[in-house]
């Protein structure tokens, strides 16, 4: 590495760490137990980041150096988590920024469990696991290799579609989706047949979560209790919970119809206090389904301002944050100065199944006696027209 390259790495890494905290990935008197061989990149330095599979927190960000592409460290933490590797790019005589921008060729995500001995080889974007009991046994399923091989030769020949700029025609497009299709279809019947003919197998529980939902709960209930409540218990809820949510909210749909009643919450506001709509009954309610996270959400809350302003003295706006932890919501509300009344719907809340939300940013109109008016998703004139037609008078 020469003097400008090695400046470039100190710099960025100073950028990328300074105010993380840091978790060695140097070798030490342990034996590693994540190694590999990396091919295809010019960078000597690998960035890696872990996140606990239960809770998906970061539990580290860090640099790995190789040597020709080689690379031997120790993971420390003794949790499930999903680790993804991205090489560290240094661009003489551009801005760290533009550096940084340069960083992110990120590959798939690694399943890491506690015990695992793991060897990664291959391209930075596409590349082989092997040493752990979930990987060997997911390497052994010649069925799924194969449908891997056709689903790679179907991208192929999708990006032929539009080679040379050429525009493809809808029966081409059409076309290459059913192919499409038919491939996750047989994958879906090579998984179920396996977790039936393999229960107690981890790659079950991972093979699982793959799965589109109805299968997926389907394949659930086909697996032995010690993959239910193993490494991979999280994963696994995450299907049944998910299949769960969308049913109840198919149900509460049929339920969102126009002059019914909003359904009730019970949601803390700023202060603590709890809420719910029986607060705001004899006034028109706009309930704001948002999260600090959503893009949308953010580039619309100028024209909330000024309607807000316009018509506080006949509407009240009700934020609901979804998504956020509290200290993020917190932190969003006093960031964008919302005037209006905030609440917080707590990873224990149902209220998006109760009002079948399927979208952020969803804005519902409730009226002076509780009852539904209209539903509005994404930003949109139509809900300040419909302000204005009511109001405007």
């Amino acid at each position: 590495m020469n003097k400008s390259t090695r400046s470039v790495h100190a710099t960025l890494t100073t950028v990328l760490f300074s105010t993380l905290p840091l978790f060695s990935f140097a070798q030490t008197e342990k034996a590693c137990n994540f190694q590999g061989h990396i091919i295809g990149v010019e960078s000597d330095t690998l960035i890696s980041l872990g996140y606990d599979l239960n809770t998906s927190e970061r539990l580290f960000t860090d640099t790995i150096a190789m040597e020709d592409g080689v690379f031997k460290t120790r993971i420390e933490q003794n949790v499930p988590m999903t680790i993804v590797l991205s090489p560290l790019i240094s661009q003489s005589g551009k801005s760290d920024k533009a550096a940084m921008a340069a960083v992110s060729l990120a590959t798939e995500k690694i399943i890491f469990l506690p015990g695992d001995n793991m060897t990664v080889n291959g391209e930075i974007n596409r590349f082989s696991i092997s040493g752990t009991q979930l990987y060997d046994q997911l390497n052994g399923i010649a069925a799924l290799k194969e449908i891997e091989k056709e689903r790679r030769g179907l991208f192929d020949e999708s990006s032929a579609l539009y080679a040379k700029g050429r525009k493809p025609t809808q029966e081409e497009l059409d076309a290459i989706r059913k192919k499409f299709e038919d491939c996750a279809g047989k994958e879906a019947g090579i998984i179920i047949d396996y977790i039936k003919a393999n229960p107690g197998n981890i790659a079950s529980g991972y093979l699982a979560t793959r799965l589109p939902l109805e299968k997926g709960v389907e394949a659930v209930a086909l697996l032995s209790d010690n993959v239910k409540q193993g490494h991979l218990k999280s994963m696994i809820l995450r299907i049944e919970k998910a299949y769960n949510d969308r049913k109840a909210k198919e149900i509460a749909k049929t339920k969102m119809q126009k002059g019914m009643p909003a359904p009730d919450f019970k949601l803390k506001n700023l202060e603590g206090k709890v809420m719910s709509p029986a607060d705001f009954k004899g006034k028109y309610l706009l309930l704001d389904f948002w999260g600090t996270w959503c893009g949308w959400c953010i580039k619309g809350i100028p024209d909330m301002k000024k309607y807000y302003a316009k018509y506080s003295s006949k509407i009240e706006f009700v934020g609901v944050d979804c998504g956020d932890t509290e200290a993020k919501w917190r932190q969003g509300v006093k960031e964008h100065g919302l005037p209006w009344t905030n609440l917080y719907a707590d990873k224990a809340s149902t209220i998006t199944n109760d009002y079948a939300i399927s979208g952020f940013p969803t804005k519902i109109l409730i009226d002076p006696e509780g009852k539904l008016v209209e539903i509005f998703v994404g930003e949109s004139p139509e809900l300040y027209n419909r302000l204005d037609s009511l109001f405007g008078k």
